[in-house]
């Protein structure tokens, strides 16, 4: 029986003790990362994606730290570079876990993501039509929006295939959901209508039939909504892997040849300068995580920056414009999560907000140098900031605090900020909060 035959597993709840911390599977390895203490691998997840990387970084330790960021459903590790002829051998030993390896335009980095230990499954809740899509969230290696006809573009420039949608949807000219689903190398393109949100669910018996074969089963939310699961081993049954990236990594080192019987000078090593090919291009900065819409433009997430002094923390930061404000109120959310930008910019943007996203406290901080905002919707734990140390320079008037727990909501508090907004979000939460910041819920 073949992997892509196998049923899907069903979630074994492990005890704390027999998982392993992010920060234990990657010891020994420079890393950057926040809270990896709380990620928790089940041992074989660990043990595989530790052996990928050995594979990955043949010749040592590399010269920049690994990227890593967890979260309950998933770890993602971002290598700058890589050795070509451990690349096959990785994502071959990613599959066998349901992790997967990516990289970008065929360059580094390559990013390898593996299913965190959950009592729950995490899944990415998709509408097609009149059909609900569940994506296992450890299997998402991107999303975007984009205009239904340059979903095929997105495709091809990922180097994938296109999943064929099981309900005929009517085309409209309005954006969809693209998400790029991975199973070890390969990737396929799923086009969806709507975002629903990120959630658990557990499995419920079907009542029936599955729209099609590559739907395992029905899980149900806690609202006892249900979704149809799409599995990415049946989705990616006969897709072959894209090419491996060849001119984007270093090419191993050379194999010394066995020593002559007669003694003879043996030749020394060849220098770094001597290898062939060139160097690889270093990064640890990421892309946009949304694409830009035909005639919108996005300010790039790596431009360059002009350092600026350090600011008294008393100091608000949230000035008032030099430009006259526009008709409709501006909103701006910082989060790292794209579901959740996706998510409350898509519930206040038809209620008449100019939406901005941004995903770290340094993209914050420009963002707001640009002018006043009259809703800020702002992460607790930013991944460059220590939690909650970046609220004390905003405006709490208009400052509206995420947060995941009560200790979120301990921070928030001692930081001045009066509103919160727990995740997961709901939007009947959202209106509750917007409400009690004096605008109407609904504008025309």
């Amino acid at each position: 029986m073949s992997r892509e035959d196998l049923p899907l597993r069903e979630p074994v709840p492990e005890a704390a003790e027999a998982t392993v911390s992010a920060l234990e599977a990657l010891e020994g390895l420079p890393i950057a990362g926040q809270r990896l203490a709380e990620v928790r691998l089940m041992p074989v997840v660990a043990a595989t994606l530790r052996a990928a990387l050995d594979l990955m970084l043949a010749d040592g330790l590399p010269r920049q730290p690994l990227s890593v960021v967890g979260d309950d459903g998933a770890l993602e590790v971002t290598t700058p570079t890589a050795h070509s002829a451990g690349l096959s051998s990785a994502g071959a030993l990613l599959e066998t876990v349901d992790g997967s390896l990516s990289w970008s335009g065929g360059a580094p980095p390559f990013r390898l993501r593996v299913p965190a230990a959950s009592p729950r499954p995490l899944f990415l809740m998709l509408q097609q039509g009149t059909l609900g899509l569940a994506v296992p969230w450890h299997a998402v290696l991107r999303i975007r929006l984009v205009r239904f006809d340059a979903a095929e573009a997105m495709a091809r420039r990922e180097g994938c295939t296109m999943v064929a949608p099981w309900v005929t949807v009517p085309w409209t000219e309005s954006e969809r959901t693209a998400v790029l689903i991975g199973l070890g190398p390969r990737r396929a393109l799923l086009v969806a209508d709507r975002l629903v949100w990120r959630m658990p669910a557990d499995p419920v018996d079907a009542d029936a039939i599955a729209p099609g074969p590559e739907l395992g089963r029905e899980v149900r939310t806690a609202d006892g909504d249900k979704f149809w699961v799409a599995d990415p081993a049946r989705l990616l049954r006969g897709v072959e892997p894209p090419p491996w990236p060849e001119l984007a990594v270093r090419p191993a080192p050379p194999r010394r040849s066995a020593p002559a019987p007669a003694p003879a000078p043996v030749a020394a090593p060849r220098s770094p300068a001597a290898r062939s090919g060139p160097e690889p291009r270093l990064t640890v900065l990421r892309r946009e995580d949304v694409e830009a819409l035909p005639g919108e433009a996005v300010e790039s997430a790596v431009a360059p920056e002009t350092p600026s002094p350090p600011r008294d923390r008393a100091e608000r930061v949230n000035e008032a414009p030099t430009t006259p404000r526009p008709a409709r109120p501006r909103a701006l959310v910082a989060e790292d999560s794209i579901v959740g930008r996706m998510f409350l910019q898509r519930l206040l943007a038809p209620r008449g907000f100019s939406v901005e996203t941004v995903a770290s406290a340094r993209d914050l901080e420009r963002a707001l140098k640009r002018g006043a905002w009259d809703l800020l919707l702002v992460d607790v734990s930013l991944p460059d900031s220590q939690r909650g140390l970046h609220l004390g320079a905003l405006d709490p008037a208009a400052l509206v605090a995420l947060v995941r727990d009560r200790e979120d909501e301990r921070v928030a508090a001692e930081a001045g900020v009066r509103h919160t907004l727990r995740k997961p979000f709901d939007r009947s939460d959202l209106m509750r909060v917007v409400r009690a910041l004096g605008f109407p819920e609904e504008r025309s």
